[in-house]
């Protein structure tokens, strides 16, 4: 045994846990996760030993508190024990580990790990739902392990266990030694012998290689592709069928220069495999060698303008691989599955000549995909623009939104620093910029008299405020002169006028004045002089620009006009200018220039321009106030939690982030922070009154002129939002389709069985692939 402290040994355990990314949860599940095991003589992961820990809520029923109880299965009768206890006890986490005795290293490391994670997700004993938002694990399933061994995750009637290869054989590392045959293993030998889901095919894939090579084959070919010229799109000539050879055009020698020519520098390779649409054949390849005896150049056959790319071991054509492209842009086809079916094609046309059949393994189809995918000769930069007006490098109307397609944590290098202190705690406030508070812009800050304004805003002739709540409301609002003095021409009444109502409707709002009053200087010009007298409604001008920036205040002001006490509204509404003014009378500065390009991002035509910063903000905990709009959003355990996407008003992408925390405001602020030189006037965006308060908290002049929308599909859920988010008032977008995000995301649902078991580098290809033959769609 180690001579070190207990507790320097679970120190040790604990950051090789964080520093391989070696603790696993189970899909849908927070208190379910599998653990490499750790030898404590060694210090270090044991190579082949996964355990099931597993966390379970426990509440006191005298106290009301809630807490965790953890079991290993290092200890099998403690494991058991407590998967079957009441989750509603009579005693604390103290008097339980009494009866159960002392936690294992494997409890005291989760523990420590997961009380940090939980803290930074927000995640109660008796309220996971609130953050993993999956049903209950009724199902068996298999799962994704974080490990460069091909290993698998395998729940089997809520046990978990992770199966690897020993020895060119299956072996569950969870389940005893003496476990030879256990259900983790049936259960995936029967996954390996049918088809399963999509996302299964492909985290078996490894599995299914590692197993299929011997001594001496690889299935996994290494691939140095022999083609290097481009590839076009579409075909310059037929499939070539009938082929029995293959050899270079005449060429000078990269080395020396010498001319080489097929009558004098030939060279005999030897029989290759040549895979076709239909049937796989022998071929004789050759290649042109160098004859000078100094010079080893050679030069091989490309294949290019003969419709082959030569892979080196084998050689494919491109009717092949651009049939699998047409189905994975239009059919949404994984290429397992469309492996499946060409493989099927190939036993039924394969020559009696064909080689070795470990040639045909889905490696090599996939790594000719690869290489033909790098050498296509497609500009998919240029179709990420829209080139009409309003729009090119940085259009002025941007449409928004996430989807769930993602790459797998792993490939990721941030993940493991969900569990640790963010670099932003550690800057001094001093060093951060703070940009508006919430009782500048919002005119009522006091909830209660906001209420009660809510209260009123919905009452009517038959149904009036009572006596008692619009005294209340009176005395409420007697910091609002402006307002108390319009309350006191209705308390006869004790409900709004039908002119007033969206205008009471609005002081009722948690939202900013800013959402529906644009701190224009129109606008400002507008209420000046309408204050000296001015009739709004006599300058055409002035109409159409209320209109089409502050809708509200256009019928507040139209509807108003013949009101008698109209000169007190329009007080009121000069009162709430300011109000709306406050916000941008700060001096925000903008972060320093940035040229470091994000590799989790792709806009071809929005650079990185500047750094994002820190604000005050950013430190402060973000917890959602009563009666506001929220998004609410799952995630899958080992995926990302999926892509931004921005769109232009005319359909064209612009590009998408790769998001590395659960989607929020966050995540297009930074956007448009740091791509664009100046903030979009327009943002349409289903959380767009939230992005409004996220802005107007850190950099609010930044994005002083921007509107804030929300698209029509999504209006309906933001009913505590400022009337001004609504797109459908604003005439000037109605031929907007504010559904365009959530329709090319729906399109980007349909491919997650291909690229979200992908590595970084193939996801970001592949899904900026799929977009650029969506962009080319909507161009037509």
């Amino acid at each position: 045994m180690t001579g070190l402290m207990p507790e320097m040994v679970t120190e040790a355990y604990v950051c090789q846990l964080k520093q391989f990314a070696v603790i696993t949860p189970i899909p849908g599940s927070c208190r379910h996760f599998v653990i490499k095991d750790f030898d404590s003589d060694k210090m270090e992961l044991k190579e082949f030993s996964y355990l099931e820990v597993l966390r379970k809520p426990v509440q006191n029923m005298q106290t009301g508190t809630s807490y965790w109880v953890y079991s290993c299965t290092c200890l099998p009768g403690r494991h058991a024990l407590i998967k079957s206890i009441a989750e509603r006890r009579n005693e604390d986490k103290e008097g339980l580990s009494d009866n159960f005795g002392l936690d294992c290293l494997h409890i005291k490391a989760a523990d420590k790990i997961l009380t940090q994670l939980d803290a930074e997700l927000d995640i109660q004993p008796m309220n996971m739902e609130a953050v993993y938002n999956y049903p209950p694990e009724t199902h068996d399933v298999v799962f994704d392990v974080t490990s460069e061994l091909p290993l698998i995750g395998v729940v089997v009637e809520h046990s978990a266990a992770v199966i690897g290869i020993i020895r060119s054989a299956l072996k569950c590392l969870t389940c005893p030694q003496s476990s030879s045959f256990c259900s983790h293993l049936k259960f995936i030998q029967k996954c390996m012998e049918s088809d399963g889901s999509e996302e299964e095919s492909e985290m078996l894939i490894p599995l299914r290689e590692k197993l299929s090579q011997s001594d001496t084959i690889k299935s996994d070919i290494q691939v140095l592709s022999q083609s290097m010229n481009k590839i076009p799109l579409l075909p310059i000539v037929e499939e070539p069928i009938g082929l029995t050879e293959v050899i270079p055009d005449e060429s000078d020698c990269p080395l020396c220069g010498t001319r080489l020519t097929p009558k004098n520098d030939l060279f005999y390779l030897g029989l290759l495999p040549f895979l076709t649409m239909n049937k796989q054949v022998s071929i004789k390849v050759y290649q042109l060698q160098c004859s000078r005896t100094s010079c080893k150049g050679t030069v091989s056959f490309d294949g290019a303008p003969s419709g082959i790319l030569n892979i080196g071991k084998f050689l494919v054509t491109h009717f092949l691989l651009r049939d699998y492209l047409l189905h994975f842009v239009h059919g949404r086809c994984p290429l397992y599955r469309y492996y499946l079916v060409w493989l099927g094609r190939q036993e039924r046309g394969t020559t009696v000549a064909a080689v070795d059949p470990q040639l045909i393994t889905y490696s090599s189809l996939r790594s000719s995909w690869y290489c033909y995918l790098n050498l296509l000769d497609i500009d998919v930069k240029n179709s990420f623009l829209c080139n009409k007006d309003g729009c090119r490098n940085a259009p002025s109307v941007i449409l928004c939104d996430a989807t769930s397609l993602a790459y797998r944590q792993l490939y990721h290098e941030s993940w493991k620093s969900a569990i640790t202190i963010s670099d932003e705690t550690m800057i001094e406030d001093k060093l951060l910029e703070s940009g508006s508070r919430y009782s500048e812009r919002v005119y009522v800050y006091d909830a209660a008299a906001r209420k009660l304004l809510k209260k009123f805003s919905k009452a009517s002739l038959s149904s009036p405020l009572s006596v008692e709540d619009f005294t209340q409301l009176c005395s409420n609002v007697s910091l609002w002169p402006e307002l108390h003095k319009l309350l006191m021409h209705l308390q006869e009444l004790r409900y709004p006028p039908l002119e007033l109502q969206v205008l009471f409707k609005e002081l009722a709002s948690s939202s900013s004045v800013c959402s529906w009053i644009a701190p224009s200087e129109s606008v400002i010009s507008i209420i000046h002089n309408v204050v000296k007298g001015v009739n709004p409604t006599e300058n055409p001008c002035h109409l159409v620009a209320l209109q089409q920036q502050s809708p509200i205040l256009f019928k507040v002001l139209t509807d108003c006009i013949s009101l008698p006490f109209f000169s007190d509204i329009v007080a009121l509404i000069n009162s709430l200018l300011e109000c709306a003014l406050r916000p941008f009378q700060g001096c925000n500065i903008v972060p320093p220039n940035s040229k470091n390009e994000d590799s989790d991002a792709f806009f071809p035509h929005l650079p990185l321009i500047r750094q994002r910063g820190h604000y005050l903000a950013d430190r402060k905990l973000q917890r959602i106030q009563s009666g506001k709009c929220t998004k609410k959003s799952s995630r899958h355990p080992s995926l990302l939690p999926g892509v931004f996407t921005m769109f232009c008003p005319h359909g064209i992408c612009y590009g998408f982030q790769v998001m590395k925390q659960a989607e929020s405001p966050n995540v297009p602020f930074t956007i448009m922070l740091t791509r664009f030189h100046t903030a979009p006037q327009v943002v349409i965006y289903d959380n767009a009154c939230n992005l409004h308060e996220y802005v107007l908290n850190r950099l609010p002049l930044f994005f002083k002129d921007t509107q804030f929308l929300v698209d029509r599909f999504h209006w309906d859920n933001h009913s505590a939002c400022s009337l001004g988010y609504n797109t459908n008032l604003y005439p000037q977008y109605a031929w907007i389709n504010t559904q365009i995000v959530e329709q090319s995301n729906s399109e980007l649902n349909r491919i997650k069985g291909s690229l979200s078991y992908m590595n970084k580098g193939n996801f970001m290809k592949h899904l900026s692939l799929f977009l650029y033959f969506q962009n080319k769609q909507t161009l037509k």
